[in-house]
């Protein structure tokens, strides 16, 4: 991640002086998210269930302060956590492309069952645009050098780990799905870096 990689309170990533678009607003921006999807409603739930499922990872979780709405999604989040053993190692990430003029926050990544994942958190049911943006966090956390760990000769060289992408969708009954398989299309990602272009082209000429 750049040093100075911000987020502000429009939810705008900046380097520098330098605005760089958001995973979601390039998806949005080229037209592949519905509007309704995107309502003020499904946005202040999204927020508040993954801030306490952070605080939840992290022990600092306040139970008996809890909104009892968000109560299920983070039964949900810890049956999961049960079912899965997740050796996160990165939680709320911020990462940055500024070459390709692009950044988001990746909400999970880590190990689990023995393979590397990138997992996103949804509270909503699947969206034919879920698997671009888990691939754009993909290609965000490849670039993190920390992530090169292969040895060769008993020296250390450079050498990628490479995440399944997935999605972790919690449910308002207290219940979850692990989705791996609507995920494994690397053209995912093609699409992704196309609605770049057109949400690039947007931006400068609408």
């Amino acid at each position: 991640m750049p040093p100075d990689l911000r987020l502000d309170g429009d939810h705008r990533y900046w380097v520098g002086e330098t605005e760089l678009l958001g995973v979601t607003a390039v998806i949005r921006g080229a037209g592949l998210m519905r509007d309704d999807w995107w309502t003020d409603e499904a946005r202040t739930r999204g927020s508040y269930v993954h801030q306490a499922c952070e605080w939840l990872d992290s022990e600092d979780l306040d139970e008996d302060g809890l909104d009892p709405a968000l109560s299920p999604y983070v039964i949900a989040y810890r049956l999961f956590l049960a079912a899965t053993d997740p050796k996160w190692t990165h939680n709320e990430t911020r990462l940055a492309d500024p070459l390709l003029g692009f950044a988001g926050t990746l909400d999970r990544a880590g190990v689990i069952d023995g393979t590397a994942y990138v997992v996103d958190i949804k509270t909503g049911a699947f969206a034919p645009w879920h698997p671009v943006q888990v691939w754009a966090y993909r290609h965000l956390l490849s670039l993190r050098p920390d992530l090169r760990t292969e040895r060769c000769a008993g020296a250390l060289r450079p050498a990628p780990i490479i995440h399944r992408c997935a999605a972790l969708y919690l449910r308002d009954d207290g219940t979850f799905r692990f989705e791996t398989e609507k995920f494994r299309d690397r053209g995912s990602l093609d699409t992704f870096m196309a609605a770049l272009r057109i949400a690039k082209w947007k931006r400068v000429n609408a």
